[in-house]
């Protein structure tokens, strides 16, 4: 179908490409869970609708859930909030015998989906997003500093990011990447070039009340010394239009 809700858009992730899951919203977070419980933590879901030549079987959510690894997913959220939200699944469909070979599919995928392998565990100094429902968003501003949010919505973020990137340079799904370490302050972030009309409207305790944080990439090999010199080339940086 079409995804003609105001301001939304389709996100997508495939399941050992026999599989597509998607859905139509401004975030997508519930989605990003069914991605990230089959395919690994890190793997949130990919801009764009599925590929509706290949996967056009839709399967039901009732035989979705049963996939290898969204079992303990789908105990937490339940597959109502599937429904809801509006996560639907289509397997690949066959040249020759149409969606015929979609039971096979889907008791392939209940048995034999491979594990990822085994990781050392990924350090996030921001933490996890644990609300309901909820996912990170983050933007980056000149390669130096990630600011990011954790929630349903990212209004307050996408206020920052307009400011300091363009008016039309909304955050971006999923979190900052790990190279960003290095802790900002909020009181020391306000001051980066843009972001000071931002916070007369705004201001510093609302961006903290809603949780947007500021992470600078590492500067020094060994530590987060250096970080001071960073924000203050930014304070004199011009917003992009």
């Amino acid at each position: 179908g079409e995804c003609t809700k105001a301001f939304a858009g389709w996100n997508h992730c495939v399941i050992n490409d026999d599989v597509c899951v998607t859905q139509c919203g401004m975030t997508h977070a519930t989605l990003d869970s069914v991605c990230q419980a089959v395919n690994g933590l890190l793997k949130f879901s990919n801009d764009g609708a599925c590929d509706a030549k290949r996967y056009g079987c839709p399967v039901e959510a009732s035989d979705a859930i049963q996939i290898d690894g969204l079992s303990s997913m789908v105990t937490t959220l339940g597959q109502a909030v599937l429904e809801k939200n509006g996560v639907t699944f289509w397997a690949a469909k066959d040249r020759f015998v149409g969606c015929g070979q979609v039971p096979q599919i889907m008791q392939r995928l209940k048995k034999h989906h491979p594990k990822a392998p085994p990781r050392a565990p990924v350090t996030r100094p921001w933490g996890e997003c644990t609300k309901t429902f909820a996912g990170w968003n983050h933007c980056v501003i000149d390669n130096a500093v990630c600011a990011t949010q954790c929630g349903m919505t990212h209004g307050t973020l996408d206020a920052v990011c307009q400011a300091v990137n363009g008016v039309l340079k909304f955050s971006t799904d999923g979190e900052c990447d790990l190279k960003y370490t290095c802790p900002v302050s909020v009181s020391d972030a306000v001051h980066i070039g843009g972001l000071s009309d931002t916070m007369k409207t705004l201001g510093q305790a609302v961006l903290e009340t809603n949780g947007v944080q500021f992470w600078a990439i590492q500067p020094g090999r060994m530590s987060c010394e250096g970080v001071s010199k960073v924000i203050e080339r930014l304070k004199n940086r011009k917003p992009r239009k």
